[in-house]
């Protein structure tokens, strides 16, 4: 299938190859066939195709590959979009594409690892530029808050002092992303994920509360789908109260978790 994707944008001619090369890269990154999107969708050798390439791979590397695929497809998204916000440093897609593949990188390092590579205040500085781009994006503000929690949860009061994070910062984001984009199950899910970082006890019920509440969506695309799946699979753990499976549960579905 790959093969036969890459002659036939051999033969389409550039202006068909930018728009309907782009959509039909769009509907198989919406129908969960990820790989093909991003091998479609990077040929088309622009930014918003190399954008939608990172984001059909990082969808790939974080919810279906395992292992060394899912490293590999990682490390290609870390080039592709790379490569877009070099190309156009103030395009949305490709600034949170990197934000994203950034930080999965860190999970992979280590807290400490990362911030000695200077990857979070480089993920600081993408997230500040992506919401500068368009601040009326959901996403945006959801890598924003999913920064803040993970920094916080994994270096306490060293981290607010390094990089400014805060709960505050976690709730206003998230809440704003809802506001946004009420319909997304994703950013219900991961609220919860963000709250039970903070703290499981403190915020169980509400983190209960927002999965309830992604549950009761309807998926618009493939990835909605697969993130509200494991939504569930957090949202059960918590209704039968046992802490260790609450944690076993938590890092089962969170990407490239140490």
């Amino acid at each position: 299938m790959r093969r036969l994707l890459k002659i036939l944008l051999v033969l389409m001619p550039a202006p068909a190859l930018a728009d309907d090369g782009f959509e039909a890269a769009l509907a198989l990154y919406t129908d969960g066939k990820f790989y093909e999107a991003a091998d479609l969708a990077e040929t088309l050798g622009t930014v918003d195709g190399d954008a939608l390439a990172a984001r059909a791979l990082l969808a790939e590397a974080a919810y279906r590959a395992k292992g060394a695929e899912a490293d590999t497809a990682l490390a290609r998204a870390l080039e592709i979009s790379e490569r877009a916000v070099d190309a156009q440093p103030d395009h949305f897609e490709a600034l949170l594409q990197r934000v994203i593949a950034l930080g999965y990188k860190s999970r992979q390092m280590g807290n400490w690892p990362a911030h000695n590579a200077g990857l979070g205040h480089e993920t600081k500085a993408l997230i500040e530029r992506a919401i500068a781009a368009d601040p009326n994006q959901a996403w945006g503000w959801v890598v924003r808050g999913g920064w803040n929690a993970e920094v916080l949860d994994g270096g306490g009061l060293i981290a607010r002092m390094i990089y400014g994070v805060s709960r505050d910062a976690v709730v206003t984001s998230y809440e704003r992303a809802i506001a946004i984009d009420p319909e997304n199950p994703i950013l219900y899910v991961e609220y919860a994920r963000a709250l039970l970082r903070l703290s499981i006890r403190r915020n169980l019920e509400e983190a209960q509360r927002y999965l309830e509440t992604a549950n009761a969506l309807t998926p618009r695309d493939a990835l909605e789908g697969l993130i509200q799946q494991q939504g569930e699979r957090i949202r059960s753990a918590l209704a039968l109260g046992d802490r260790k499976e609450i944690k076993h549960v938590f890092r089962a579905t969170d990407p490239f978790s140490q």
